[in-house]
């Protein structure tokens, strides 16, 4: 008998295929239950050849190696393989929602049909769950402990050319599972200390990234998001706000620039984005670690 499970991973086809078939993420998610965990995988993804992964359950008590030998590899498509007596295929197809793995297996005599559609589903999910966090990686180069530079414009869409420069410090993480991180910041303003954090949370469907800015001033106040994403090393993201009552565009800039320090800058336009005004600025070093 044909069992049938399958998911729905909002994530480039070639993420999912990578997930899928690499031993550094088959480690990650490849267990029905957190009890379970894979403790290694070896993958020679041809047909012909084989692979291997060790699942133990994490009290010790209990191990196997979950092996077999590939008969058809499609990259990007399919997978069949042969495991014991048994067979299992893959399906790969890309749609407007993301993309639909599903998985058929032979099923076996020791264990109910239901235990084992329950069981190969939960893998499923669980390399879902990993698959759409492991896409979510572009703010990766700014976690961890930063002292930050700051420049910024003493008045906003008025003519002002005159800055204030000051330090601060930044700390960000990961939290929704990977979907999303939080920065926590102290902006030494010359009047006094203030707090700030950014919350950023990630889309797999549309791939954009929501970012929010809450002053410590005013705790009550969310600011509208910036929206958008990265190109290569540059992150664009963008709103629609007001300023004194006034209709403007912000403009938040990214640039991880590799091997260096990552920099961020904020613009306003008040004519439709026709023209831009940056009116601050951040350079991050980052804080070594003790």
């Amino acid at each position: 008998m044909k069992i049938t499970v399958e998911t729905m991973v909002r994530a480039p086809l070639s993420t999912v295929w990578t997930a899928y078939t690499s031993p550094e993420d088959i480690v990650q998610w490849n267990a029905a239950s957190d009890d379970w965990h894979t403790t290694r995988s070896t993958v020679d993804l041809r047909p012909g050849g084989k692979f291997c992964s060790r699942m133990e359950a994490k009290d010790g008590s209990f191990g196997f190696d979950f092996e077999g030998t590939y008969t058809t590899v499609e990259p990007n498509r399919l997978i069949e393989y042969s495991f014991g007596d048994r067979t299992a295929r893959v399906e790969l197809s890309e749609g407007s929602g993301g993309v639909t793995v599903r998985v058929s297996f032979d099923s076996e005599e020791s264990h109910s049909v239901e235990q084992q559609r329950e069981g190969w589903q939960s893998i499923l999910d669980r390399f879902r769950r990993h698959t759409e966090a492991k896409s979510a990686d572009d703010f990766d180069f700014i976690l961890g402990d930063w002292q930050v530079r700051h420049r910024r414009l003493n008045a906003r869409l008025s003519g002002c050319t005159e800055w204030t420069e000051f330090s601060g410090t930044t700390s960000t993480r990961k939290i929704l599972g990977g979907l999303g991180n939080v920065e926590d910041n102290v902006l030494r303003f010359p009047e006094g200390d203030v707090r700030a954090a950014a919350f950023r949370s990630f889309d797999p469907q549309t791939r954009t990234w929501s970012i929010w800015w809450l002053d410590g001033r005013f705790p009550h106040r969310l600011d509208v998001p910036v929206v958008g994403g990265f190109s290569g090393n540059v992150g664009l993201f963008f709103a629609d706000d007001t300023l004194d009552g006034r209709p403007i565009k912000v403009r938040f800039t990214w640039r991880t620039n590799p091997g260096g320090n990552p920099t961020w800058e904020q613009a306003f336009s008040g004519d439709g984005g026709a023209t831009w005004e940056t009116n601050w600025m951040m350079e991050f070093e980052r804080v070594a670690a003790s």
